[in-house]
């Protein structure tokens, strides 16, 4: 099965983007209705930077990732990301953190920022070159990766 990927600019949507990811949390999260399916797309659709979309055969959003425009000191933050259970170990995750980093090189980010919440999260991203900067008691760690 063959995706595609789309980076579109957060708070400029256009189309029906909205409703291809109110579908994609109603289907992909057993706990949401549709209400709260929207309220989780206007969350990641909101804000600044960029989101990157990977997209199946039939157009529908399969998973998607966040990342934050370039702060001042020059670090970007990956953010949310997620991918439908149906279409889980198929790499998409995996190149929705390679997107990611590239679109944030593109930005001039000096380096990249993610939190981790989950020891195997951690080893991931460590295996494409993130290194651990802190660990938090509660909430887990904190990785940076260089860009240049």
């Amino acid at each position: 099965m063959s995706y595609e990927y789309e980076i579109h600019t957060r708070g400029d949507v256009q189309g029906n983007l909205f409703e291809k990811l109110v579908r994609f949390f109603f289907e992909s999260e057993p706990h949401h209705d549709q209400d709260e399916a929207a309220v989780s797309a206007e969350a990641i659709l909101e804000g600044d930077g960029n989101i990157v979309l990977a997209m199946g055969p039939d157009g529908g959003v399969v998973g998607y990732g966040t990342l934050t425009n370039v702060s001042d000191r020059g670090t970007a933050r990956m953010e949310a990301a997620h991918v439908h259970p149906d279409h889980a170990q198929r790499g998409i995750y995996s190149n929705l953190v390679k997107l990611r980093l590239e679109e944030a090189q593109r930005e001039g980010a000096e380096q990249v920022a993610v939190n981790a919440a989950h020891e195997f999260q951690v080893r991931f991203l460590q295996r494409l070159g993130f290194e651990i900067v802190d660990k938090y008691p509660f909430s887990g760690w904190e990785l940076k990766k260089c860009c240049r």
